[in-house]
């Protein structure tokens, strides 16, 4: 009869498993909520700035992000995300694909980029790995 003797790990090793590496990062923006079946894409800078409520952003990675807001926004909702990044402004149209309730009552979501360039992604994956080497400096953890 085979005997099989597991033993529990002593030592933990983190591993990130996401497509993009992640990094805390807390920057005010702008959002809206859209209904992406109506809008058309490529105008999407020629759109007005009226309905836009401000948010904090999170934490930043090449595929999306995670946003603080006092409003309730629900799984799958589309949002015109605005915020800026060494000084050029960003307007990506993104899902939300998780939301949490936290202690103050406001609601953190995790957010997708909907129709992000390889250009852009570039752009916010050097912006990550510069503020990675200036957290690193100063003995911060990303």
């Amino acid at each position: 009869m085979p005997l099989i003797i597991l033993e529990q790990p002593t030592r933990l090793k983190k591993i990130q498993r996401r497509k993009f590496v992640r990094v805390n990062h807390f920057v005010d923006g702008f959002y809206k909520k859209v209904n992406l079946e109506s809008i058309n894409i490529k105008s999407k800078d020629e759109e007005s700035e009226e309905g836009f409520k401000a948010i904090s952003i999170i934490d930043l990675s090449g595929g999306g992000c995670r946003i603080k807001t006092e409003d309730k926004l629900s799984l799958n909702d589309t949002i015109k995300l605005r915020f800026f990044i060494e000084e050029e402004s960003l307007n990506l149209f993104c899902k939300i694909i998780r939301v949490d309730r936290t202690q103050e009552g406001k609601y953190e979501c995790g957010v997708l980029f909907l129709d992000i360039t390889e250009q852009i992604r570039e752009k916010i994956i050097r912006y990550i790995f510069e503020l990675m080497r200036k957290q690193r400096k100063r003995g911060f953890k990303c």
